[in-house]
């Protein structure tokens, strides 16, 4: 019992071991399998790994949100986000995209990494960077295109359809760029259930909220012509992507 409780993580067996053991220890085996020690390890590695991605993906995603929220009534413009599309991101993009990760399977190399110290946290020094840095980017991104559509003179529900539409296809990005924080996410590329159904229907309501009639105006939207499209995909792709040939560089 007492070597047990001044282990890091004492484990005694649930059916042969002593009852003052099984109190004293920090984890119990009911199948008393020495495996499934293993196996446990394995799983929780893998949980851990994938709040770590979700919660850079979280940092990433509410960067755009927050500048837009925060900068455009500063400038005395319309509004870029009003209270239903907060909604629409924070229920309908955004839950389903952290599902995604969540789901994602353990990573290769997952029991061949030293245990990592216990004062480190989920996201701690240069885990930072690259969210920061990628959520920042969208965000000059959706705020420029924002700002030179007003500019050029189109009808503000029409600029920000533009806007959001970039947003939109960004965040999607996102979730590929922080599924893969240690490579370029199309190197062995991985799919779930979840990916597969979840980002190709958030991309399909875009269309809708843009033209479906009665909705675009719910949305303060208007129909975009297809250039403005071409636009906000490619300046959202060029906002999130850019970070991944640096994922090639050693640590």
């Amino acid at each position: 019992a007492l070597a047990l409780r001044d282990a890091d993580i004492g484990i005694a067996m649930g059916e042969r071991g002593s009852d003052v053991a099984r109190a004293a220890a920090d984890l119990v085996l009911m199948d008393d399998d020495f495996a499934t020690i293993v196996r446990a390890v394995r799983d929780g590695r893998r949980i851990f790994d994938n709040l770590r991605h979700a919660f850079s993906y979280l940092v990433a995603f509410h960067a755009p949100l927050l500048t837009s929220a925060l900068i455009v009534p500063l400038l005395g413009l319309p509004l870029l986000l009003m209270p239903i599309h907060l909604v629409v991101l924070e229920l309908i993009v955004h839950t389903p995209s952290s599902l995604v990760i969540a789901a994602d399977a353990a990573a290769p190399d997952v029991m061949r990494r030293s245990p990592r110290p216990h004062s480190e946290g989920i996201l701690s020094g240069q885990g930072w960077v690259r969210p920061a840095l990628i959520g920042g980017t969208l965000s000059i991104v959706v705020l420029g295109i924002y700002l030179a559509q007003l500019h050029a003179g189109t009808p503000p529900d029409a600029a920000r359809a533009a806007a959001f539409v970039t947003m939109l296809v960004g965040q999607c990005a996102i979730v590929l760029v922080e599924r893969s924080p240690g490579k370029p996410f199309w190197t062995g590329l991985k799919l779930n259930r979840a990916l597969l159904i979840a980002l190709p229907v958030t991309l399909a309501m875009l269309p809708l909220a843009v033209y479906v009639p009665g909705l675009n105006a719910a949305l303060h939207f208007a129909p975009l012509p297809a250039a403005t499209w071409g636009l906000a995909v490619a300046v959202a792709l060029a906002a999130t992507l850019w970070y991944e040939p640096f994922k090639r560089l050693p640590a």
